[in-house]
């Protein structure tokens, strides 16, 4: 997992991935990161939950690409969840992302 993601900018993907399979990652390195205390999974975990905080849209949500205008609620759901985790994992996000 660590392989798919850019420590410089956060962006977790393979090929083409979009905000869902982003997410998931963020949620899949929040688990793994609650189980292991690798400080490269910490560093690329900040990085990637910096970079979804901020494309948060000015609706609140997430769309299918990272700083899209228009929210999908789907993808919405998915991130809030993986934030959450990681929030919960240690890793900073503003309150301001869950209202």
């Amino acid at each position: 997992m660590l392989s798919c993601s850019n420590p410089d900018w956060g962006y977790l993907h393979r090929g083409a991935s979009r905000m869902h399979e982003h997410a998931l990652a963020i949620l899949f390195l929040a688990e793994a990161k609650g189980r292991l205390d690798l400080q490269d999974l910490k560093e690329r975990l900040t990085a990637a939950v910096e970079l979804t905080v901020r494309s948060q849209n000015e609706e609140g949500g997430f769309g299918y690409e990272l700083f899209a205008m228009e929210s999908e609620l789907t993808v919405t759901a998915t991130v809030i969840e993986a934030l959450a985790v990681a929030r919960r994992r240690g890793i900073a996000v503003p309150d301001s992302t869950f209202v």
